[in-house]
C-alpha cells in the first residue's frame, strides 16, 4: 500500500500546475466510459482516474465536448481492430500515443487471434510519465522520439508487414508542409503502409485552438486543417480509402440519452464535415484489408 501511495503522489505531482492537452482526452474517455457505456468503454481508463489530479478532472465538463472526444477513439477503434482481424500479422504504431490506452482496448476488443505488435511513440517526457502512469503490456513497445525524427521507425522490427499509424489529435500540430513531408517519408519505409488521423475544417481548428487555451494551454496551438478529405489525399499523393464523420453511430447509439443541445452540435458536425477520420493508403500497391472502399 505504501509504494501505490507515493507512486499516486508521485504521478499527482508530475500532473499539477496547469493542465496540459496530454490528460484531456484521458479524462473524456473516463466520463464516457462512465455515462454512455454502451457507446464507448474503456476500463482501463477507468483504472487510472485516482491518479488525475483535480485540476485535470474539471477541464472536461460538457457533454458535447466528451462525446467529441470519445467518438474520435471509437472510430479509430473500429478501424484498427478490422485491421488487425483482417491482415492477421501486422504492425500498429501509435503515433503521439501520450495517456491513450488503445492497445488495452483492442486486447478488450479484439475477437480473433492475430499476430500483432503495438508500438507506442511520443516525447521522452511523455513517454517516461506513460510508463509510470501506465507501464507496458506484452508486444505493446514504448519508443521515445519526436514524430518527425523518423529514426523511430529503425525500432519497428518488421516494417514490410502491413502497417497501421493512427495519429489521434497530432497533425493538428503540425503545419502542412510538415505533414506532407512526414507521409513522403514514411511511404517509403512502410511499402504496405496505411495512415488513420482525425482532422477539422479550418473553422473547427479555430474552434479547437479556443477549447485548449480556455483549459489554461496557451502553448499548444494548433495549425493543420484540412479542405476535404479527397483534396488532402491528391496533395499528398496517396489513396483515399475512407472518410467518416465523427457521430454517425454515437446519434444512432445515443439518441435518447443526449441534451438536444449536444444532438443539433453533433447533427451540424456531421453535416458540415468539421471533425473527421481520414484513412489513406500510402502507396498504390500496399495491402489494404477487404472492404468497399469509400470515397469523401
Amino acid at each position: 500500500m505504501e509504494n501505490s501511495t507515493n507512486n499516486s503522489q508521485t504521478i499527482n505531482q508530475q500532473l499539477s500546475g496547469v493542465a496540459d492537452t496530454l490528460y484531456i482526452p484521458l479524462v473524456a474517455r473516463i466520463a464516457v466510459s462512465k455515462k454512455f457505456p454502451e457507446y464507448f468503454y474503456c476500463q482501463k481508463s477507468l483504472d487510472l482516474e485516482d491518479n488525475i489530479p483535480d485540476v485535470a478532472k474539471k477541464m472536461m465538463q460538457k457533454e458535447y465536448e466528451i462525446i467529441a472526444s470519445a467518438a474520435r477513439y471509437y472510430n479509430l477503434d473500429k478501424i484498427v481492430l478490422t485491421f488487425i482481424s483482417q491482415s492477421k500479422k501486422c504492425n500498429i504504431i501509435n503515433l503521439g500515443a501520450g495517456f491513450d490506452t488503445m492497445y488495452h482496448r483492442v486486447k478488450q476488443n479484439l475477437q480473433v487471434s492475430a499476430d500483432y505488435k503495438f508500438y507506442e511513440l511520443d516525447f521522452p517526457k511523455v513517454i517516461e510519465q506513460r510508463k509510470e502512469v501506465i507501464g507496458e503490456g506484452e508486444n505493446d513497445f514504448l519508443i521515445e522520439d519526436n514524430i518527425n525524427n523518423l529514426d523511430w521507425a529503425k525500432i519497428i522490427e518488421d516494417p514490410s508487414l502491413p502497417t497501421l499509424m493512427v495519429a489521434s489529435g497530432v497533425f493538428q500540430y503540425f503545419h502542412r508542409d510538415e505533414f506532407l513531408l512526414f507521409i513522403n517519408k514514411v511511404k517509403e519505409i512502410f511499402p504496405k503502409g496505411e495512415i488513420v488521423f482525425d482532422a477539422t475544417d479550418k473553422f473547427g481548428l479555430k474552434m479547437a485552438n479556443y477549447f485548449v487555451r480556455r483549459t489554461g494551454n496557451k502553448a499548444a496551438t494548433m495549425f493543420f486543417y484540412i479542405k476535404s478529405a479527397k483534396e488532402i489525399a491528391e496533395t499528398s499523393n496517396t489513396t483515399l480509402y475512407n472518410h467518416l464523420t465523427f457521430f454517425t453511430d454515437a446519434r444512432k447509439i445515443l439518441s435518447s440519452k443526449l441534451k438536444i443541445s449536444t444532438k443539433i452540435l453533433m447533427w451540424l458536425s456531421d453535416k458540415l464535415k468539421k471533425s473527421n477520420i481520414i484513412h489513406l493508403k500510402l502507396n498504390s500497391n500496399c495491402y489494404l484489408y477487404s472492404a468497399k472502399k469509400h470515397q469523401a
